[in-house]
């Protein structure tokens, strides 16, 4: 009996180690990815996700990340929203077990925004400014580069990125969501807003030319405008194009607007606060004619995915990876926590309803075992490895070779990750969704894009829009014919007017009483 309660004990304490919280955070070890913990995330085959630091190594609220050499990561942790808390971190030790972690910087206001330069010293973006320091120097000291950026509103964080002329390309986000007015019942956009006005406009990027390397700026101008909130900025080197992630207005339905990729060209408007995705009216406020004049997303990301890190993954260790655009989607809707590729070829065509990859999913919160995924900043590092951080959950996590047989996460994908089989698909969906759906909902709707009606089905009804019950009554069909009671789709009118749209609609119905 003794030795029944004994075995009892040490198994308790087994599967309590087995538990056991990563460096302090939310996530549990699922085995091994490299030197770090893996975390229980659906990754490609031959990839894993680990974990190399978390709340126990000091981490706060980091937000963007940089690859400095071969075995150091620069990080930028915000520390809250409050003023005056962030800090500038570095991170030694990528191939051990867990990061080592010093303090560069503290005292910083808001710090968000990191750039390499081409003079090899790292720029460092705070509300209203920017600074810049040596990597080798010590002490670590700010030296002010441009310090009058505009610093009220609802989007004040700095990102910037160099382009292919050493210049600094910098966001100045939006001030408020859609140019809209204070107090209830405000909610549409100003015509014309007056935030685009003059020679210093805001929702637009700037672009801050050098003397010289590590010089003076010795010129601002406006790069582009109508442009909310470009938290995610890259630059392609072989082209010299600069993109863009758009993070679209905050609207409280779960599917609009979409988010967007962008091609930044010169003195070109992207259409906020009027005109969203593929030149369409946002909230019905202006003629469609108008938005014709905006330059259109490249590509259309789903709605309130939230994209707010980006790179071309350049490397040759992550499988089928190379030559890709990566995009973290750090959205709390079913729409975001993930990170996913782009095929580069695509983005640059501006091929609108091009398909994503998945790279990190199966991302939904689940008691024990992870937190709902929150990526920021990415990096690549010198060995291939894909460095992330995590703001919410504070964590710098890599996405590795992983050389374990089968390489595949140890959990279920989450549910947009699969078809479902909630629901089966009707009969005739497939002509529906060719002759209906790609051609009036996927502009904004990602899960009507898919080529392959089973795959489209199974994302329609994981969106929620084919609930259980008459398919007459699902948000799917209500909401393009404005019957019960759901907003009608594409706004403002839906398809009830639309006699060839209708009769489609009908026929679809008529199959599956």
């Amino acid at each position: 009996m003794r030795w029944l309660v004994l075995m009892a004990w040490v198994a308790a304490l087994t599967c309590g180690a087995s538990r056991a919280e990563i460096y302090g955070s939310a996530y549990v070890a699922k085995g091994q990815c490299g030197p770090n913990p893996r975390a229980a995330l659906t990754t490609p085959d031959g990839t894993c996700a680990g974990i190399a630091a978390g709340p126990a190594q000091g981490l706060k609220m980091p937000r963007l990340i940089l690859a400095l050499d071969r075995d150091t990561l620069i990080i930028t942790d915000m520390a809250g929203w409050g003023s005056k808390k962030g800090r500038v971190l570095k991170a030694t030790g990528l191939n051990a077990p867990v990061l080592s972690i010093t303090t560069l910087l503290s005292g910083l206001d808001q710090v968000h925004g990191l750039a390499f330069g081409p003079d090899g010293k790292v720029y460092v973006g705070e509300t209203g400014k920017i600074s810049r320091f040596a990597p080798g120097s010590s002490p670590v000291s700010l030296e002010p580069v441009v310090t009058d950026l505009p610093r009220d509103g609802l989007h004040p964080l700095t990102t910037m990125i160099f382009d292919a002329q050493g210049a600094l390309i910098v966001n100045i986000g939006a001030p408020t969501d859609r140019c809209e007015l204070k107090g209830p019942g405000q909610d549409k956009p100003q015509d014309p807003c007056p935030f685009l006005a003059g020679t210093k406009p805001r929702a637009a990027l700037w672009r801050l030319t050098f003397d010289k390397p590590g010089g003076k700026v010795v010129k601002t101008e406006v790069l582009a405008t109508g442009l909310r909130n470009s938290m995610a900025l890259a630059v392609d080197g072989a082209s010299g194009t600069v993109l863009q992630a758009e993070n679209s207005a905050d609207l409280p339905g779960e599917n609009e607007p979409p988010e967007e990729i962008n091609l930044i060209k010169q003195n070109k408007n992207y259409g906020w606060p009027h005109c969203v995705g593929a030149n369409q009216p946002l909230l019905g406020t202006i003629p469609a004619s108008r938005c014709k004049a905006m330059e259109p997303a490249a590509v259309l990301l789903p709605a309130h995915a939230a994209p707010l890190g980006m790179l071309i993954y350049r490397g040759d260790t992550l499988p089928g990876l190379k030559g890709r655009l990566v995009v973290g989607y750090h959205g709390y809707r079913d729409n975001g926590h993930r990170i996913v590729s782009f095929a580069l070829p695509d983005v640059l065509n501006a091929k609108q309803n091009a398909l994503s990859m998945p790279l990190v999913s199966g991302w939904q919160r689940q008691k024990g075992l992870r937190p709902r995924g929150a990526p920021v900043g990415l990096a690549e590092a010198a060995d291939g490895t894909l460095w992330f951080v995590e703001d919410k959950n504070r964590t710098i996590m890599a996405i590795r070779a992983d050389e374990t047989p089968g390489g595949r996460s140890l959990d279920m994908p989450s549910p947009s990750d699969k078809p479902s089989q909630a629901r089966p698909m009707p009969d005739g969906f497939d002509t529906l969704a060719r002759d209906l759906l790609s051609r009036k909902c996927a502009a904004c709707h990602v899960e009507m894009r898919d080529k392959d009606p089973a795959k489209s089905w199974g994302r329609i009804v994981d969106a929620g829009w084919a609930e259980p019950g008459p398919l007459r009554q699902t948000k799917l069909i209500a909401s393009m014919l404005g019957d019960q009671g759901h907003k009608p789709m594409p706004p403002p009118l839906g398809l009830k007017a639309d006699a060839a749209a209708r009769k489609l609609i009908e026929d679809f119905l008529g199959r599956n009483p």
